[in-house]
């Protein structure tokens, strides 16, 4: 009966570190899709590329994906600035980039 536990636990803990791998990898691909659409935020992608999920615990990459937020939200406030400086070609080709990243969330 101890065998059998065993192996069920080795069984489980095999699954869980698969299910846990699949999720980390789609997570990183999602984010790696959305890095690939914000072409215009070099530091979002630099943090991107920081992150290397497969090789980290849940809990690192959800304090890093806050990090990230944290950033994100500095950034807005950076972009507000800057957009009130822009010219109006700045701003009709941001506006564009926004357009295209709207389209894709939609997919």
């Amino acid at each position: 009966m101890k065998d059998h536990i065993n192996k069920f636990d080795e069984e489980m803990k095999k699954h869980l570190i698969h299910e846990q791998k699949k999720l980390l990898s789609d997570l990183g691909e999602t984010l790696y899709g959305i890095e690939q659409q914000m072409t215009f935020s070099k530091d979002f992608r630099d943090l991107i590329k920081k992150l290397d999920f497969l090789k980290k615990s849940p809990i690192e990459v959800a304090a890093r994906l806050s990090c990230l937020e944290g950033v994100c939200e500095i950034r807005e406030e950076e972009d507000k600035e800057k957009e009130k400086n822009m010219s109006f070609e700045e701003k009709l080709h941001k506006a564009k980039l926004e357009l295209m990243l709207e389209n894709w969330n939609k997919r």
